[in-house]
């Protein structure tokens, strides 16, 4: 499963401090969500190494194009990619 993280832009935050503590309150958010799908995944029946999260940090005018860029990083288990698909939208798992 991916999420990518959309790096805030320069003048966005007043101070590199402010944009360091966001990224840091947002990445934690993010991989406890990811641990949770996780969790749900395995639960329903998928092997557990192949369950992958990633949610790296680029600047993404399109979150498309920031995806293509991690595709090659994701598991190439049609299951895995269905299943990353399916806990994005919030479809149950079966």
């Amino acid at each position: 499963m991916l999420h990518v993280i959309s790096e805030p832009d320069e003048d966005y935050f007043g101070k590199a401090e402010e944009k360091k503590k966001w990224l840091d309150q947002y990445r934690r958010r993010v991989e406890t969500f990811l641990e949770q799908y996780r969790r749900e995944l395995i639960a329903a029946g998928f092997p557990a190494e192949a369950v992958k999260t990633s949610s790296p940090l680029r600047y993404c005018p399109s979150i498309a194009s920031a995806s293509c860029r991690n595709s090659t990083t994701l598991n190439t288990d049609p299951r895995a990619r269905a299943a990353g698909v399916v806990a994005q939208r919030g479809v149950p798992v079966r």
